[in-house]
This record gives C-alpha cells, structure tokens and sequence, in this order.
C-alpha cells in the first residue's frame, strides 16, 4: 500500500483534467481494510493552515 497525500484543491483540479492515476482509482473498487466507504465522511481541512498539536494543547 503506498498512500498518495495532496490537497483537495489539488485533487479536483487534477479530477476535472481527467488525470489517469486520479482517474483510475475513482473508477476501481475501494479495498477498506477497517471501516466502510461511510467512514470516510468529507474531505478533511488543509491540515498546514491548523495549528500544531502540541500549541493546540497549550504546552
């Protein structure tokens, strides 16, 4: 398994230019190894504009 991590932005630009790896994985069955395709949910924030998890805890 090599997971492949890219903004949102950067994932639908390359959806609508019809990307053959994008492409291709939108197309092939998904394989979930924990959990359902419910589990998912929506598409996280751009997680580089959050603070540090550590500043977040106050230490």
């Amino acid at each position: 398994m090599n997971p492949v991590v890219m903004a949102a932005e950067s994932f639908f630009e390359k959806l609508a230019a019809h990307d053959p790896f994008i492409t291709r994985i939108m197309e092939e069955p998904k394989l979930f190894l924990i959990g359902d395709a419910r589990d998912l949910g929506e598409p996280a924030e751009d997680r580089a504009a959050q603070e540090p998890l550590d500043e977040q805890a106050g230490t």
